[in-house]
C-alpha cells in the first residue's frame, strides 16, 4: 500500500478506534485523540519503545505496526 494512500475519515476514525480498544489497549491507555488524518496526541509518550514502533499482532494473521 502507498505511503501517500489516502483513505476515507470515517474508515480512519474506525481504525484509530479498534486499534486503541481491541488490538493495544495497553498502549493507548489513556486514550489517545486523532484528527482523522494523520495526528494522533496523546496525554503521555506512548511505550514504543527505543525505536518508536511498535508491531501488534493478530491471531487472525492481521500486523499492525505503528510510529511516532
Amino acid at each position: 500500500m502507498p505511503a501517500d494512500k489516502v483513505f476515507p475519515l470515517r474508515f480512519n476514525m474506525k481504525l484509530i478506534a479498534r486499534l486503541q480498544d481491541e488490538i493495544a489497549p495497553t498502549v493507548f491507555t489513556p486514550r489517545a485523540v486523532y484528527d482523522g488524518r494523520k495526528n494522533l496526541f496523546a496525554p503521555r509518550e506512548l511505550p514504543l519503545g527505543d525505536t518508536g514502533t511498535k508491531e501488534v499482532r493478530r491471531v487472525n494473521r492481521h500486523v499492525f505496526s505503528f510510529a511516532i
